[in-house]
């Protein structure tokens, strides 16, 4: 149905008036109130029929009488307008049964609502469907709290999306040290903290294609975050290099590798990081993490620490 053109006999179910007639709202340029209709407030806080419209309106009651602002000399705020509060039967666009009742509903215009929320505002919570009065609809201050229907609060309170459900789980960060916006994301910024490292030292001149340089049972569930190598006595000797794999048990993991050269292990004391670690990192109670040599060119010097990080499984 259309928008009113005259005063409307909304039957109102437990009324109750929101402000007293002295201190009811401003009306908006060039606009006609209609007794009965929906009205709502604008970005300026004037008060008109309420709009089909997605955003930019906040239904604040029905209006309790007729007010004309479209005459001679109209202007914003020369009038005002008093509503109320409360449940007030309004027609039925056609989409609203009795399923629906205590779902939000939205406003085609100053008399009429849907329950689809397509081009239009939230209005009021469904009360009541008749066949003969429409729809019982409560319209109250806030509207942006309107309770949603089950089956979207109950998708909401199950995602992760930042805002919503699992997300607004707090998590105390009074210095702020975590970066992430979930909880999800800052469990996983909690696993990835190190809890131990192991270091163990390996002279390069020693070694030899598919040695174990470097092996350790951590003898519980944890995971690799990085593999470095550290120098301690400083490779003089050009053109020998050395690449040591880390693996979980005989399988290698994605990443963590480090390649040994001449050039980055000619300075005592600098770190030559592995390769960045991004899966197969979960080492088990039972596994061995070993560090293999391949493609080695045999070093005359040098010495160094391996030293592994692990996190939380």
């Amino acid at each position: 149905m259309g928008a009113l053109s005259s005063n409307r006999p909304t039957i109102m179910q437990n009324p109750s008036p929101v402000v007293p007639a002295s201190l009811s709202y401003p009306i908006a340029d060039d606009v006609h109130v209609y007794e009965g209709g929906i009205v709502a407030l604008d970005a300026s806080g004037n008060v008109l029929p309420m709009p089909k419209a997605t955003s930019g309106y906040t239904p604040v009651g029905f209006a309790l009488a007729e007010a004309d602002n479209t005459v001679v000399g109209h202007a914003a705020g020369a009038l005002n307008v008093q509503i109320m509060q409360g449940v007030g039967w309004l027609v039925n666009g056609g989409d609203i049964d009795a399923t629906m009742i205590g779902t939000v509903c939205y406003a085609e215009n100053d008399q009429t609502v849907y329950h689809s929320a397509t081009g239009r505002t939230a209005v009021g919570v469904i009360y009541g469907v008749d066949t003969v009065k429409g729809v019982a609809v409560h319209i109250q201050l806030p509207t942006n709290s309107l309770p949603q229907d089950l089956t979207t609060f109950e998708a909401n309170l199950a995602s992760t999306s930042v805002n919503e459900g699992a997300s607004l789980i707090g998590i105390q960060d009074a210095a702020g040290y975590y970066g992430a916006g979930t909880v999800e994301a800052a469990l996983v910024e909690v696993t990835e903290e190190p809890i131990f490292c192991y270091s163990s030292q390996v002279t390069l001149s020693t070694i030899a294609n598919s040695d174990v340089v470097a092996a350790i049972k951590p003898g519980f569930k944890c995971k690799i975050i990085s593999v470095q190598f550290t120098p301690t006595i400083a490779v003089s000797t050009s053109a020998k290099a050395a690449t040591l794999t880390t693996k979980i048990n005989t399988t290698a993991v994605t990443g963590g590798v480090l390649a040994l050269t001449s050039s980055n292990c000619n300075t005592k004391g600098t770190q030559v990081a592995g390769t960045t670690v991004t899966g197969a990192q979960s080492v088990g109670a039972t596994d061995t993490v070993n560090v293999v040599a391949s493609s080695v060119t045999t070093f005359v010097e040098g010495e160094g620490m391996i030293n592994i990080l692990f996190g939380r499984a």
